[in-house]
């Protein structure tokens, strides 16, 4: 990552992904199939264990 202060207001900071980040994100966007592909699950199976998921996180949150 590479930070740089705005032109427009130089009290803002923007950040830009270097080279390097950008090819690294380029490589992970692939992580996502290769796990569904190695779970071996259905499209549906992968969504409904999404949502079960999202239930039980929401569920551990409220009980704190």
């Amino acid at each position: 990552m590479e930070r740089r202060r705005s032109a427009e207001d130089e009290r803002r900071v923007e950040v830009f992904l270097t080279d390097a980040g950008t090819a690294l994100s380029t490589r992970a966007s692939a992580i996502p199939q290769r796990l569904a592909d190695a779970a071996g699950l259905s499209p549906a199976e992968l969504e409904q264990l999404r949502e079960t998921l999202g239930r039980l996180t929401a569920a551990l949150h409220a009980s704190r």
